[in-house]
Order: structure tokens, then C-alpha cells, then sequence
């Protein structure tokens, strides 16, 4: 395993986004990110339909930091989503609707993960080989194709 950090080494304290008017810590993030983590299943897959930015994040470094993969596909239009939920027996749908977006799969509403202030004190390491995301494709060439992305993959990209 060759672990690195879910998130660069910088201090927990710094300020990661704004919300609601106001700065979220990397270490209040982090706090968000592990809770919701403990709520997610242990194996499977994730469809992270999260409107809201931060919302998003914090959804997709749960299921990171809980060795799941986020499938991501190119579209939201409801017959894309049927199609990638076809393709995923099991999957789990994520959002901050007050209604499940995807008619016969199951949903989490990640709101109240959203509300605590109980900061995180040390950063997940991850292994850079952990797969982390199910991509698709535009499909312009036929049916979009699913590629598995690396959580090392990612890192690099946002150096």
C-alpha cells in the first residue's frame, strides 16, 4: 500500500470553503466527511447527485475515505441515471433533495452530516492505487463507457 493524504498536508485550522456565509475548516471538513463516512455502506457503489458544492465534496471524500467508488455519470437527465443505476446493481444514491432523484434506488439525504462542528484531528490516508470513481464518457460515439479513475490519479491532477 502506498498511502498519501486525503487532503494536502496543511494546517487543519486553514480554511477549506465558505457556507452559508461563513469559513469551513479543513479539520471541520474533514469532521463532515467522517460522519457521513460511517453512515455509508462498506462496500458498493455511490451515485453522488449533491446540488450543493460543498454538499458534493463531502460526499465524494466520504465514499473516498470509506474505499467506496462514486459513480459519475455525463448526464443527469433521468434516462442517463436509470441507465447507470441499470449498470450498477445496488447502488446508493446521495443528494440534498428533500425527495429521492432516482425513482427505485435507494437514498441517503446527507443534510444532517452537514451540521456538525466536530472537527476532524487527523487526516485519512488513502492508497493511491484505491479505485475512488466510475466515470463516464459523453457517449457522442454510442453508449458512454464507464473508466474506473485512482485516487493517486486524482491527487496528482490537483498538485
Amino acid at each position: 500500500m502506498n498511502p498519501i493524504p486525503l487532503l494536502a498536508n496543511h494546517d487543519l485550522d486553514t480554511p477549506l470553503a465558505w457556507r452559508n456565509g461563513g469559513a469551513i475548516s479543513r479539520a471541520v471538513f474533514l469532521g463532515h466527511v467522517l460522519a457521513l463516512a460511517e453512515a455509508l455502506p462498506s462496500r458498493g457503489k455511490l451515485l453522488n447527485l449533491c446540488g450543493d458544492r460543498y454538499a458534493f465534496a463531502v460526499a465524494l471524500f466520504a465514499a473516498i475515505s470509506k474505499g467506496l467508488v462514486t459513480v459519475l455519470p455525463n448526464s443527469s437527465a433521468p434516462e442517463h441515471l436509470a441507465s447507470v443505476a441499470a449498470d450498477h446493481p445496488g447502488l446508493l444514491v446521495l443528494g440534498d433533495q428533500p425527495v429521492a432523484p432516482l425513482a427505485g434506488v435507494p437514498y441517503l439525504r446527507i443534510d444532517a452530516f452537514l451540521s456538525g462542528d466536530q472537527p476532524a484531528v487527523a487526516v485519512p490516508q488513502i492508497d493511491f492505487e484505491q479505485p475512488i470513481a466510475c466515470v463516464y464518457t459523453s457517449g457522442s460515439t454510442g453508449r458512454p463507457v464507464p473508466h474506473i479513475k485512482t485516487f493517486g490519479r486524482m491527487w496528482l491532477n490537483i498538485q
